[in-house]
C-alpha cells in the first residue's frame, strides 16, 4: 500500500506498507536543503541504537545514537506519571490524532479519493524532564525450557 499525505506548504509524506516484503527497519526525510536517511529507526532488542546520516548543502554527516532501553525508560515514566497524577505526553488525545489519520487513510482506500483533514492546534511536545537513561538489563543465563525466538 502507498499513502501520500498533503500539508500546508505544498509538503508532502509517502508511506509505503506491507507485510509482504523483506523487513525495512529505515525512513528517509528529503527537503530543500538537504536529507536525512534514519537506519535502524526502531529500536527492538539488545545493543541497537538508531542510526543516520544527515546531508546539509551537501555536507554529509553520520550520526549514531546511544543504545538505550526503551522499554524500562518508558515503563518507568509512565509508571511516575500514574503515581504522581500527571499526564503522560503522548496521552490519549495524541492517540486520537492518529486514529483520526488512519480512518481517513482507511475511507481513501474505500472510496478512491482524497481525503481533507481540517488542521488541529499544536499540541505540546516531549520535554527533557520525560527523558530516561537506563543501562540495558542482561539476558538472562539460564532459561528453562525456552525455544530461541524465530528469526524472520
Amino acid at each position: 500500500m502507498a499513502i501520500t499525505l498533503r500539508f500546508p506548504g505544498d509538503r508532502l509524506a509517502h508511506f509505503h506498507v506491507s507485510y509482504a516484503t523483506a523487513t525495512v527497519n529505515r525512513y528517509s526525510i528529503i527537503g530543500t536543503e538537504g536529507e536525512f536517511h534514519v537506519e535502524p529507526c526502531f529500536v527492538f532488542g539488545p545493543g541497537v541504537a538508531i542510526s543516520y546520516t544527515s546531508t546539509i548543502n551537501k555536507k554529509t554527516e553520520n550520526h549514531k545514537g546511544q543504545v538505550v532501553d526503551h522499554f524500562g525508560g518508558q515503563t518507568d515514566y509512565f509508571s511516575k506519571c500514574i503515581i504522581d497524577g500527571t499526564d503522560p505526553e503522548p496521552d490519549g488525545e495524541e492517540g486520537l490524532r492518529d486514529v483520526r489519520v488512519i480512518l481517513a487513510v482507511k475511507r481513501a482506500l474505500e472510496t478512491g479519493q482524497p481525503q481533507k483533514l481540517a488542521p488541529l492546534e499544536s499540541r505540546r511536545h516531549m520535554t527533557e524532564d520525560q527523558k530516561r537513561n537506563f543501562s540495558l538489563a542482561s539476558p538472562p543465563k539460564n532459561e528453562i525450557n525456552a525455544k530461541p525466538p524465530i528469526k524472520p
